[in-house]
């Protein structure tokens, strides 16, 4: 997985709007392998089950740990921590996203939109997506990013 590198403006952008998006985050190769795992797994499991799939696949904690460098600079907090994922089949279930976290959302197509309030979603098409929750306060057991 490339990692996209966060620019002052890309920054200064996200302080603004709340939102940035960056097309090509994952390659269609990476995020291809990841939503067969996501599937694969969701067909294991019980229907309603959509959150945590990081606890069975480790893709999900491999893009986290590249993402995390750019959601610490967009928040400007070292460390931040892997709150939580979830398999987001409608963007009106998304729950708040907290103070000091920032969302990831990663559509099947790539692209991945980082976000502190659902309302900026508004735009968005996709049908399917996996959203990653960083944050900069305290959680048991966390996955920690000092980049």
């Amino acid at each position: 997985m490339k990692r996209t590198a966060l620019a002052p403006e890309h920054k200064k952008f996200f302080q603004i709007n709340g939102y940035i998006s960056f097309d090509g985050l994952i390659s269609s190769k990476e995020i291809e392998e990841l939503w067969k795992l996501i599937l694969k797994r969701r067909a294991e499991l019980s229907e309603s089950t959509h959150e945590n799939l990081s606890r069975s696949i480790p893709n999900i904690l491999t893009l986290a740990r590249k993402q995390g460098g750019i959601a610490s600079g967009l928040l400007d907090r070292k460390p931040i921590r892997f709150a939580y994922d979830a398999f987001i089949e409608n963007l009106e279930g998304i729950r708040e996203i907290e103070e000091r976290e920032v969302g990831l959302l990663i559509s099947k197509s790539g692209k991945g939109l980082f976000f502190t309030d659902p309302s900026h979603l508004y735009n968005e098409k996709e049908a399917c997506y996996l959203l990653i929750v960083f944050t900069a306060n305290y959680v048991n057991n966390p996955i920690v990013y000092n980049d």
